[in-house]
């Protein structure tokens, strides 16, 4: 499984971006070619996987966490407040199948940033057996 593709998706399947254009996987990045109003998605790690009932065989349960942030236009905070809010709730509880749960965390705002834009973070707990 691959929950930052997973997570993109169902940014994607909601309207709130188009991969490679406003939605990109990976940390946030500040080049010519990427907008100032943007997405990103990072796998930031996960805990050991923990042996699960069924013996040596059996898959483990994984728990992974991936980050989404949202970057504003310039100057832009309640639009930016807006588009993160709209993210939590494309991926909150909204878990694919395959997945044991799937869980968002409320938007954090992080900064503004020396450019004037606003940027928040939503920090997602996704469970797997794999």
């Amino acid at each position: 499984m691959t929950p930052h593709v997973d997570i993109a998706a169902a940014l994607v399947a909601a309207s709130l971006g188009t991969l490679g254009t406003d939605l990109f996987y990976g940390p946030v990045q500040d080049s010519g070619q990427v907008p100032n109003a943007v997405i990103f998605v990072l796998n930031v790690g996960g805990f050991a996987p923990v042996p699960d009932m069924g013996g040596a065989d059996a898959p483990d349960l994984r728990e992974r966490s991936v980050q989404v942030r949202v970057r504003s236009e310039k100057a832009a905070y309640t639009a930016g407040e807006a588009i993160a809010q709209a993210v939590w709730e494309a991926i909150h509880k909204r878990q694919p199948a395959g997945y044991v749960s799937w869980e968002a965390g409320e938007p954090i705002y992080i900064e503004r940033d020396e450019s004037g834009r606003h940027h928040w973070s939503i920090n997602t707990l996704v469970r797997t057996h794999d």
